[in-house]
């Protein structure tokens, strides 16, 4: 599926705000960060997908806000999002992303910590400038808090997810709610923070950030799905959830159709613990069950909802079809 053209509108303004963000600053520590977010040489090779800080802008143009004026908010964002990245492939210890090998992997855990505690550190200096640049300050101490609860979200969002590997029963309540901390609040928080910037009301702001949170659900459900069916365009490697014991929503729900025999050799094999050679017959396991088919019909319905919320939003219809353009593209997409 083709990448829409509102989720590269702003792509080379974002490259240019996060290059500044590391101007001037030399040494190890940030030659990781510049690693991690794709820079080489001075050059970007591949970043990320820049959805938070592109839905962001979208947003705050959306709600009659200037988006370059915004542009702190969104790199301060996309900052913060990568710092969870970089402690995430710890965790995890994933050796690739984006193909490339992850900073852990190349420089080691303590000092990849290290290279995330600082993009933490940068995200926080990049918003706090725009009130250098004339933002009100009051709404630019909104915007810090704001992105400090986003960030606080994700990391119960991440303790759960870790928690979920020693357990074998885990609910789709108690997967939708470690997801809706761990990747859909920073989501939310992307669509409130545009409205916040162009000075969007608090109804307003409510009711965007609900959707942006249904949008994250989404995306992440749809996550889970190409972690195991995606292939190696994804980046990283295939089926890396099953090998890791996560419980992702393919798991999750397969585990959950107690009644079949497939399910109870599921279960079978949760409880004595997934080995390198159980990858293949889990993954078939949850085909059989019919978990792609499931994930696919549970991020329809989180995104349509989602949806539903942003064409009842009185925004601009171009503003709506840019937002539904990149939300409908997330629920689809093949990598």
């Amino acid at each position: 599926m083709d990448v829409p053209a509102p989720l590269t509108r702003f792509r080379s303004s974002i490259n240019a705000a996060i290059a500044d963000t590391l101007t001037g600053r030399s040494g190890p520590l940030f030659d990781m960060m510049r690693h991690h977010l794709g820079w080489q040489d001075g050059a970007l090779l591949q970043g990320g997908k820049y959805l938070r800080p592109t839905l962001l802008l979208t947003t705050t143009e959306a709600c009659g806000g200037d988006w370059k004026a915004a542009l702190p908010a969104a790199v301060a964002l996309e900052l913060l999002h990568n710092f969870s990245l970089i402690h995430d492939d710890i965790q995890d210890e994933s050796p690739l992303r984006r193909n490339r090998e992850t900073v852990w992997k190349q420089w080691g855990a303590s000092q990849a910590i290290n290279a995330g505690d600082g993009l933490h550190a940068l995200s926080q200096i990049t918003l706090l400038r725009m009130a250098d640049d004339g933002a009100p300050e009051r709404r630019v101490l909104l915007a810090g808090r704001m992105l400090d609860e986003a960030c606080l979200a994700l990391c119960e969002g991440q303790y759960a997810d870790i928690a979920f590997q020693d357990r074998v029963s885990v609910t789709i309540a108690d997967y939708e709610e470690m997801i809706g901390n761990k990747t859909a609040a920073a989501f939310r928080c992307a669509l409130e923070l545009g409205c916040l910037l162009a000075d969007g009301c608090a109804a307003k702001r409510s009711r965007l950030g609900e959707a942006g949170f249904k949008m994250g659900l989404a995306f992440q459900i749809r996550d889970d799905a190409l972690d195991l069916w995606g292939g190696p365009g994804i980046g990283k490697e295939t089926a890396r959830d099953i090998a890791d014991g996560k419980k992702s929503l393919p798991v999750v729900y397969g585990l959950s159709r107690a009644e079949s025999a497939d399910a109870k050799r599921l279960h079978h094999l949760y409880r004595q613990g997934i080995g390198a050679d159980d990858v293949d017959e889990v993954v078939g396991l949850l085909e059989s069950l019919g978990a792609p088919e499931y994930c696919a019909r549970r991020a329809d319905e989180h995104w349509l909802a989602g949806r539903r919320m942003i064409e009842e939003s009185g925004l601009p219809a171009p503003a709506i079809t840019a937002l539904t353009e990149i939300g409908d593209y997330l629920v689809r997409r093949d990598v």
